[in-house]
């Protein structure tokens, strides 16, 4: 929703992640499947949040999820995210005016892909990464991401998906013995994803020989999104009890690539708790033990032991897999931390240590040569119809 400005009255618009035949012929909730419009960003006043939860029951009561308070202005930051909730509401439909049966023409999404270009030009702020400011906390950077087929021609931008994954590439360059972890409701990585991935661990840094290592946290058989509730509501979650069983057959694919380079995959698991978070972490150098707290800690190699070494964060609605690339809006938010840390700056780093090590007390590390707690996938049809089930979530 946003603001009628004019009026003063609040209105609810929608903008159709879905374009063409396909949005009138699937009815809902099936359309959620074939794409969403995905964005977490609530703004009042002067002051943000970046998440990755909505604003349903269960985020306030036994849903893990991320939230991220930016405050007076952010250094315009809120206002950059004003102007994208504005523009995305001018080329959206009102709720009352029976949005869901209206198509947006191909001149609306001109306009909409032109107005869009506009606010993600950042060659004004070019300057800013040469600046040595004191009061610089960290370089953020917004990234916009549409399902395939959305516009009538590329964006003429660097999508959520290229940015990341230049960050990345970028990453292993400077240091090879980088460290990434990555928080996913649902882990799907893309087989480009995955190539990223895969490199972290397999070359030693030149300076101290250690090697780096990916990371992967995702939601366990006991708290995964489409798990059987214990109270079940008429006609809810009826079908989709095999999901859970599906994802973990990504979780051993995944695994099978990084645990060879020193990564492991952490299934969150906590009874009576849905796991909904997502993230992603990039530290430089070493990483050695930092106090007794996290060598007392199982999975000790998946925590973050130097909090100093956080140089890039990755928040937002995007859950780095299938759906993220090809299906849904999203809009994830890059922090850079600065070369000469400042005091709030290491304090921004402790607490995005401290909120992936406090996740990593309730997880169980995948093993490879142990049988996992999840229905096997046995039956043939289910087994062929996984590249499309892949492709959906």
């Amino acid at each position: 929703s946003c603001l009628d400005k004019q009026g003063g009255n609040s209105s609810l618009y929608l903008l159709q992640a879905l374009q063409g035949s396909i949005k009138s012929l699937l009815p809902s909730p099936l359309n959620e499947v074939a794409g969403v419009f995905h964005i977490k960003a609530y703004i009042v006043d002067d002051s943000l949040i970046l998440s990755g939860a909505n604003l349903s029951e269960e985020y306030f009561q036994d849903r893990q999820d991320r939230y991220m308070l930016f405050e007076n202005g952010a250094a315009g930051l809120i206002e950059f995210y004003s102007n994208l909730i504005d523009t995305l509401c001018a080329h959206g439909n009102k709720y009352a005016d029976n949005a869901m049966n209206r198509e947006t023409n191909k001149s609306s999404q001109e306009e909409l892909l032109d107005s869009l270009s506009n606010l993600m030009d950042g060659s004004a702020n070019a300057g800013v990464l040469e600046e040595e400011s004191g009061d610089i906390i960290g370089y953020a950077v917004p990234t916009f991401q549409t399902p395939r087929g959305f516009f009538p021609s590329a964006l003429p931008f660097p999508s959520d998906v290229e940015v990341t994954r230049n960050l990345l590439l970028t990453a292993l360059e400077i240091d090879p013995a980088s460290t990434v972890r990555v928080s996913s409701a649902y882990l799907n990585p893309t087989p480009k994803f995955m190539s990223v991935l895969s490199q972290f661990g397999t070359t030693p840094s030149c300076l101290s020989g250690t090697f780096g290592a990916a990371h992967l946290m995702t939601a366990g058989g006991m708290s995964h999104g489409f798990a059987p509730k214990k109270k079940k509501i008429a006609g809810h979650g009826r079908g989709r009890d095999f999901i859970p069983s599906v994802f973990a057959e990504f979780c051993r694919e995944a695994a099978q690539h990084i645990i060879p380079h020193g990564g492991t995959v952490l299934l969150y698991e906590r009874e009576g708790w849905t796991f909904h978070s997502k993230g992603l972490w990039l530290n430089f150098g070493p990483e050695e033990c930092a106090n007794k707290d996290t060598r007392d800690l199982g999975n000790k190699h998946a925590y973050m032991m130097d909090p100093n070494n956080v140089a890039a964060h990755i928040l937002g609605s995007g859950n780095y897999g299938a759906r993220s690339e090809f299906l849904d809006v999203e809009s994830n938010l890059i922090l850079v931390m600065p070369c000469k840390n400042t005091e709030d700056t290491l304090s921004l780093q402790n607490q995005l240590a401290d909120e992936w090590n406090s996740m990593c007390k309730f997880t169980q590390e995948w093993d490879c040569e142990k049988k996992q707690k999840t229905k096997k996938i046995h039956q043939v049809p289910l087994r062929r119809a996984l590249p499309y089930i892949r492709a959906f979530f």
